[in-house]
């Protein structure tokens, strides 16, 4: 609330859902046992979207390995 600027012409929740949410990240990030670094959270999100291709395509009957980044490369 300190910093919170009744001048800007914005209602207060504009202000505090971000920094609550940073709040609750912050608070999550620093009081987790175990650290996790930037980069392998990366590669898991990455990794999880490309399983919800993937899994989307075989749905669709899309999916085709030999398209696949990975088969290309061989």
């Amino acid at each position: 609330m300190d910093n919170f600027d009744l001048s800007q012409n914005v209602q207060f929740s504009t202000y505090a859902v971000p920094m609550i949410i940073g709040e609750i990240r912050r608070y999550l990030r620093d009081n987790n046992p175990i650290r996790v670094s930037r980069s392998i959270r990366d590669l898991a999100y990455k990794t999880l979207a490309v399983k919800e291709r993937i899994i989307k395509e075989i749905r669709e009957g899309t999916y085709n390995r030999r398209n696949s980044k990975r088969a290309r490369s061989r």
